[in-house]
């Protein structure tokens, strides 16, 4: 996206897909998985540039087991449940990792750089 307001506006419209996992990484930048309507975002936000990102690995897994991987491969605390759905970011065995918390998943994402060396820690 080219601004706040223009993430915002997406953000807040009725046609966004709110069933689509979607981390923002800054207060002008969304990354989201799966398809998006180009038209859709460019209505909201006419100097959006959506791009097909390929340079992330995900993994979702339940609250169960995500919460088991960071309490054993993790310095910080999760987030509180009341707070889902929402994100955090932080160094998971050492890689730094976005994780999306929701109440049935949570989605770790890592730069695929890091993928061998996240696996091999954490798997």
């Amino acid at each position: 996206m080219s601004t706040q307001e223009g993430v915002e506006s997406l953000l807040a419209d009725a046609r966004w897909p709110t069933s689509q996992k979607t981390i923002r990484f800054a207060f002008d930048e969304l990354l989201t998985f799966g398809e998006l309507d180009q038209g859709f975002v460019k209505s909201c936000d006419p100097y959006a540039i959506v791009v097909e990102e390929t340079s992330f690995f995900a993994v979702s897994l339940s609250p169960e087991e995500g919460s088991r991987l960071l309490e054993s491969h993790c310095e910080w605390e999760p987030p509180a449940e009341e707070s889902f759905p929402t994100q955090a970011q932080g160094a998971v065995a050492g890689v730094p990792t976005k994780i999306l918390f929701s109440s049935d998943s949570w989605l770790f994402v890592v730069q695929s750089p890091y993928v061998k060396e996240f696996e091999e820690r954490v798997f």
